[in-house]
């Protein structure tokens, strides 16, 4: 159930007990009196039941501790330890003592949910706008750069996926569907939800054998579920699925009389399909590969002020895209954010996979002065800049007769 934050303020507020806690200029002071009042909760109504559940958490709150977690890189579990004892958290959120208690996995939730909502983007433009004025901070000139991400979990051998994609469907099979998990787990090769579950092995004949049994596991569960009106649309059975046609072929067997769990399953040498899943957790992480750096992952890209005579710089576009996504097709993307968001530069900076003649065209036509280093050598501003670099092709002027 949606609910605003009370504006009442309490007398158990760190500040009204003991006055002076802090010293007059520190940060929570500025945060609760500048960006905590431009929190505004109705822009996440939609997230919740008007009528139904229980009152949901501080909306304010919450963002509050990402933003904080976000700035002392902590995770989700400190964030809620670091609330309950930082008294400049609780000054800048107007939280009372022995009030400063959120649940790690409510955090979490409430993350999932903005994060596939456009709420959080349109906050983050608005908390911006205010940190720029309030800081006095040229937009003039900016800076953009690309970066790839890995996937948030380790990438999973052949073996491992096997192994964890099962698992994580029979987990939840077992917490929706006891009775068919009991009915199924007797058929498979082993225990996946044992206590001591390894996603290794170091021993090669021994992990080449487990992979074929797994595989048939994987072929059993498929047939078993694949027509269930339920199971067949769980996202862990769905995952299982593709797992397994990208990893393995079904070989026809040559007594048609024969029982379809006997079929003959051969894992292919190398997967097949556009989107290579590498790990159940993460599906959309797709695969790159740029020179000797291989990345199964996304691509993130982020524009910052970077004019010398800020006092500080600002990020003021952020975006995260697919990791086969090319620098170039997102640059005039960039721009064109950057310019509905009141904060167009006059000047960009980028590297070499920003920057080209089409690129620097397109930002002319914007009225956006685009520079950076050409492809060759110097591929990034920071050795472009570079005095002693040596010479690359942007240093020179061709002149056709």
């Amino acid at each position: 159930m949606f609910k605003k934050t009370s504006p009442q303020l309490s007398l158990f507020d760190p500040n009204m007990i003991v006055p002076g806690i802090l010293p007059a200029d520190d940060w929570s002071y500025i945060y609760r009196e500048k960006i905590y009042p431009l929190i505004d909760e109705d822009k996440f109504r939609h997230l919740y039941d008007e009528e139904w559940g229980a009152p949901n958490k501080s909306i304010k709150i919450q963002i509050s501790l990402l933003i904080f977690m976000s700035i002392e890189e902590f995770n989700w579990r400190e964030a809620v330890y670091q609330f309950q004892r930082r008294i400049d958290w609780m000054n800048a959120t107007h939280t009372p003592f022995g009030e400063a208690k959120i649940d790690h996995s409510t955090l979490f939730k409430f993350y999932q949910r903005i994060e596939q909502d456009d709420s959080a983007y349109e906050l983050f433009k608005e908390l911006t706008s205010s940190f720029i004025i309030e800081c006095c901070v040229s937009t003039r000139k900016q800076r953009v750069d690309s970066f790839f991400m890995h996937g948030w979990l380790k990438i999973l051998s052949r073996y491992g996926l096997f192994k964890e994609t099962i698992r994580v469907f029979l987990q939840n099979l077992r917490k929706q569907k006891p009775g068919l998990y009991a009915e199924i787990k007797d058929e498979l090769s082993q225990n996946y939800l044992e206590k001591e579950f390894d996603l290794t092995e170091k021993d090669k004949e021994k992990a080449h054998r487990r992979i074929s049994e797994m595989a048939q596991d994987l072929y059993r569960i498929k047939q078993a579920f694949g027509n269930h009106k339920q199971i067949k649309h769980y996202q862990s059975f769905k995952t299982l699925i593709s797992v397994f046609k990208q990893q393995c072929v079904v070989k026809e067997p040559s007594d048609k009389t024969e029982c379809d769990n006997l079929a003959e399953i051969e894992v292919r040498e190398k997967p097949v399909g556009e989107k290579i899943i590498s790990s159940p957790h993460n599906t959309a992480a797709e695969y790159t590969r740029k020179r000797n750096q291989k990345v199964v992952g996304h691509k993130g890209f982020l524009t910052e002020t970077c004019d010398p005579e800020n006092p500080v710089q600002f990020i003021t576009d952020p975006n995260l895209e697919k990791a086969t996504h090319s620098d170039s097709h997102e640059i005039p993307r960039v721009e064109d954010r950057l310019e509905e968001n009141s904060s167009k530069p006059e000047e960009l900076y980028g590297d070499a996979g920003f920057v080209n003649g089409k690129s620097i065209l397109e930002a002319e036509s914007k009225g956006i002065k685009l520079e950076g280093p050409s492809s060759g050598r110097s591929q990034s501003i920071e050795n472009f800049a570079n005095e002693e670099r040596p010479l690359d092709v942007a240093d020179f002027k061709v002149k056709m007769r």
